[in-house]
């Protein structure tokens, strides 16, 4: 099958508007993204854009917006703005390229795209025949955030040491958001549905997916819904679908800290520069629950 005309995104720099990676539609002005099914004969169209300086991307990468609906379902009503971030393979030539290597990240919530810069390096060995894709899902990243505004000053370690996903913190956030944005469009399965309008976006047959914690979850997903277009997936720490996160979350906590008391108090080193750690530990927890504290962190 034969790629779409080359369109490539915006480099970083103006001095690598030379690299080949992306490939796509030609950009018409005013056109509006399809939503990408396995049956359109027409692939979403991405919008170039100039990559973000603070997100540290070596000079080669290439960034764009992808605009999805925020219902797939009816196509209509507002629509997101997927960011999309893309490194090219750097030995093979494109025709002899294997299909590009999708990063999928953890979370939920994690920007993927905030890892490029570090993957770039790490997965150097991959990069040289792959190229590398960075995709913030919906809700996440640049990718219309979903932000719950803290409630109590991050300046105050107090606010980090309140219960995990306090109830009524929850339900004051959903409220709040749900002002702006159809929360039960934020879901695994419309998520694995963009990630396809991105690969057939860009002009790939094909992906591998590379993905940890609930990256994984999210690949599952995608190889459940679009399993012709999955090459091979790497799956870190496998979250499956029977997992209901967060609902392990605060025992999973204890669990480990129970646990690492225990180390503690089993390893001479440890329990001679803490004596007593979990009994200390409780004591710190008590009184910065009540009264104002001071801490150094490295």
């Amino acid at each position: 099958m034969t790629r779409p005309p080359a369109a490539r995104l915006e480099p970083r720099s103006s001095l690598c508007a030379s690299s080949a990676l992306l490939s796509a539609l030609l950009t018409l002005p005013g056109v509006v993204a399809a939503q990408g099914a396995e049956g359109d004969s027409r692939p979403p169209e991405l919008i170039r854009q100039v990559c973000a300086e603070e997100l540290a991307l070596p000079p080669d990468a290439e960034c764009g917006q992808l605009e999805v609906f925020e219902n797939r379902t009816t196509v209509q009503g507002r629509k997101l703005k997927l960011h999309v971030v893309s490194l090219p393979a750097v030995e093979a030539e494109r025709d002899q390229r294997k299909p590009p290597l999708f990063f999928l990240a953890g979370g939920p919530g994690d920007a993927a795209t905030l890892t490029a810069g570090p993957l770039a390096s790490i997965l150097g060995g991959t990069r040289s025949d792959r190229d590398l894709v960075f995709v913030d899902i919906r809700g996440t990243g640049r990718s219309a955030p979903l932000f719950c505004r803290p409630l109590g000053s991050p300046e105050r370690l107090q606010t980090s040491m309140k219960y995990l996903l306090d109830l009524d913190d929850v339900r004051s956030c959903l409220a709040e958001l749900g002002q702006n944005a159809d929360l039960s469009q934020y879901t695994t399965s419309y998520a694995a549905d963009d990630l396809n309008d991105v690969r057939a976006a860009l002009g790939y047959e094909r992906m591998a997916l590379f993905g940890g914690s609930y990256g994984t979850r999210l690949a599952q997903e995608v190889m459940r819904r679009h399993p012709k277009r999955v090459e091979i997936a790497v799956l870190l720490g496998i979250a499956p679908p029977s997992m209901f996160a967060p609902s392990g979350f605060a025992r999973s906590q204890q669990v480990a800290l129970d646990r690492l008391i225990d180390l503690c108090s089993e390893s001479p080193d440890c329990s001679d520069a803490y004596p007593d750690f979990g009994d200390q530990l409780a004591r710190v927890v008590d009184r910065v629950s009540t009264e104002p504290a001071t801490a150094t962190i490295t």
